[in-house]
């Protein structure tokens, strides 16, 4: 289901209290996708005939578009066609940390949005975001942002009264 459709389906059924926040999310979602163009324009300027700079794009549309899913270097070398190793040098070289280092504070910059401007429960949140393990999310918000993600919306609550 594409984020499109999944705006659409939320704003028509309004089936719960969260309803508001969860198009609220999906917009913050969408934003988060966007994102990935000036990172893009900027490999693009460095060096704009380099095959690797559009295949890094490539990789970098995957992860946007698919964050909220199980994700893993064998399922990108899957759907993108290119090795572990090319994936894994080209996010060195281009964007100074792992692929997944890279996944997971993507994963995280888009919860801590969440967190800040959607009153969804923290663990929708880290449901949405592409964690199956609520612990798990708890230890690698906790280890990018330094705070526990309750700490954190507790911090930024001031930004959800009217």
């Amino acid at each position: 289901q594409s984020l499109f459709d999944s705006i659409q389906q939320e704003l028509q059924e309004q089936n719960s209290c969260y309803w508001i926040c969860r198009g609220r999310s999906y917009l913050l979602e969408l934003l988060c996708y966007l994102s990935r163009n000036p990172l893009q324009a900027e490999f693009l300027k460095e060096d704009s005939l380099d095959f690797n700079v559009h295949k890094l794009d490539d990789i970098l549309l995957y992860i946007h578009t698919n964050y909220q899913k199980k994700i893993t270097l064998t399922t990108t070398v899957e759907n993108v066609g290119i090795n572990r190793t090319t994936i894994n040098s080209l996010f060195k070289k281009y964007v100074g940390m792992s692929f997944i280092t890279y996944l997971i504070n993507f994963r995280i910059k888009a919860a801590s949005l969440m967190l800040m401007e959607t009153g969804l429960p923290i663990n929708e949140i880290a449901y949405r975001v592409g964690y199956e393990d609520i612990a798990n999310f708890n230890r690698s918000f906790k280890k990018l942002i330094g705070d526990t993600p309750g700490r954190y919306r507790k911090e930024y609550s001031w930004l959800l009264q009217p």
